[in-house]
């Protein structure tokens, strides 16, 4: 049962009898993984705070190691002796073996379940941030880099120097908070520990079980850590190349052999082979498209360069048809050689072509994501259009905390573009003139819109097949504004009879404009 806001109650219903399982119990843990989880995960995104898993719980391997061996021989002596027992012990051994695994299945997932019982509260104004991670030498590693400071504890049996049965790992940050305990096991990521505190008796049982815990620092670092999306596609596609050849070399090879052994040999090295090569092929492209599509704020950004496109903010009723399609598709051609082209305020109804990058700005945190984003941008791109308190916050934001060459004004070119234009320096004066009566004395030498032209030159608005992209506002080093204006591209056939394809005429803007802005990097792979 919950509540709307009027307190109105609204009864939410679980229904087990609509899925398929052997038995009620398998009914039911399906129902909590399709209905209960996502309801509930959905619910708690309006709850105030967030919570986190810090506890990660494994079985010793002390316990482990046995198991295993037991397994491996019982495995063994089926395949040597299966002639020479009798059914009755053959299928006795089945049986052992089928409750051996399953006795191992239940343990794992009752371990994981006291891994997700351990759920912590921590309110927004404990939230971790990224900047509290603390600082190397190298900023890259520094921000690829997760730091922790685990409690581990090993419970024994007998005593505190018999066999180990659990460990229990407890996550906090540097500063004591707790925080979400790494995926197990580590994926892409080299780990290291250093013993802070010695293991030292915490907790005594009946029986001989006694529980023993140390304080570990624990730094994990990710292996391709100068990987950009351009090289995970590019090993993406050079393990699909493999991954095309083994099949092909594999059903050559089942043709040129003569016996079943060798047939079966090369059937079984091929599939492997295969296996590894589509395994690792789906994994590049996995983390191909999380870097373009979710990267992780700051530590993706600053893996590989960033321009960054800030759409109006998504409550500001402004044009958004002449800020979307053509002109995404248009700076893309133009700014992402020397950077990957990343847009912002992505939403349902005004989604961005498909293989454009993007940077998530969350509706309930953006303001907090944007702050953070910001310096690991090479470059951020405003349109100057729009002026709800949204929008021009970005604005004075991005003054605030990027150097004038990294900061570019885009200009209309819509028929009313001088109108639009006077509407968005206006609102920006007074939107500066706010944010300096709160600034600090350190910040308010920028906190001001003088440097906006008071008239950008005109330009005949495009027709049928032009872009909006006309023309860029850049600053120098004391915020001198200098406007660059471009000529219309021309789609239409009396162009393309002259051979000026649209990405050639693109292609020309980018040459013009990329002097004019020295810190963007050179392109890497």
């Amino acid at each position: 049962m919950r509540f709307r806001s009027d307190w109105t109650a609204e009864f939410v219903h679980f229904d087990p009898t609509g899925q398929r399982g052997p038995t009620p119990y398998a009914r039911w843990r399906k129902t909590v993984r399709t209905q209960v989880d996502p309801w509930l995960d959905a619910f708690e995104q309006d709850l105030p705070g967030s919570t986190v898993e810090p506890a990660r719980i494994r079985y010793h391997w002390h316990l482990k190691l046995p198991t295993a061996l037991l397994v491996g021989f019982i495995t063994v002596l089926l395949v040597v002796r299966w002639n020479d027992i009798a059914l009755s012990q053959k299928c006795a051994v089945l049986v052992l073996l089928a409750s051996i695994v399953t006795g191992l299945g239940r343990v794992s997932a009752l371990a994981r379940g006291m891994s997700r019982d351990a759920v912590q509260v921590r309110s927004h104004g404990d939230d971790r941030g990224e900047g509290d991670a603390p600082a190397s030498t190298d900023p890259v590693i520094d921000a690829v880099a997760d730091s922790y400071v685990a409690t581990e504890s090993v419970v024994r049996w007998p005593g505190r120097r018999g066999l180990g049965v659990l460990v229990l790992r407890w996550y906090r940050d540097t500063h004591m908070r707790y925080v979400n305990a790494p995926s197990r096991p580590f994926r892409h990521a080299l780990t290291a520990t250093k013993e802070l505190e010695p293991f030292r008796t915490t907790r005594v049982w009946s029986a001989g079980f006694v529980l023993r815990t140390r304080m570990l620092a624990v730094v994990q670092t990710d292996r391709d850590i100068d990987m950009t999306s351009r090289r995970f596609g590019l090993r993406w596609l050079v393990r699909l190349a493999g991954l095309l050849g083994t099949v092909t070399g594999t059903t050559v090879g089942l043709f040129r052999v003569r016996s079943g052994g060798q047939m079966l040999s090369v059937a079984a090295i091929g599939a492997l082979t295969a296996y590894w090569f589509w395994l690792r092929s789906q994994q590049d492209h996995h983390r191909m498209r999380q870097l373009r599509l979710q990267p992780a704020v700051p530590r993706d950004l600053a893996r590989e360069p960033c321009v960054l496109y800030l759409r109006p903010h998504p409550d500001d009723p402004v044009p958004q048809s002449v800020w979307e399609g053509p002109l995404d598709t248009d700076l893309n051609t133009v700014f992402d050689a020397p950077a990957l082209f990343r847009v912002g305020h992505i939403t349902d109804l005004t989604p961005p072509p498909p293989q454009l990058a993007r940077l998530p700005l969350p509706p309930h945190d953006w303001k907090r994501t944007l702050t953070t984003a910001l310096p690991y941008c090479h470059l951020v791109i405003i349109p100057t259009i729009g002026t709800a308190p949204e929008t021009l916050w970005q604005l004075t934001e991005a003054v605030r905390l990027l150097p004038p060459s990294r900061v570019l004004l885009l200009l209309p070119s819509a028929a009313d573009c001088a109108e639009e234009y006077a509407r968005f320096r206006q609102a920006a004066v007074e939107a500066f003139r706010e944010r300096a009566a709160a600034a600090p004395d350190d910040e308010r030498p920028y906190a001001s819109s003088s440097w906006l032209p008071a008239s950008p030159p005109r330009a005949s608005p495009g027709g049928p097949g032009t872009t909006t992209l006309r023309g860029v506002i850049h600053f120098d080093s004391s915020w001198q504004p200098n406007v660059v204006t471009f000529p219309v591209v021309d789609a239409s056939s009396a162009a393309a009879s002259r051979g000026e394809s649209r990405r050639a005429q693109l292609l020309r803007i980018r040459a013009q404009l990329l002097p004019l802005l020295p810190d963007l990097p050179s392109q890497r792979g």
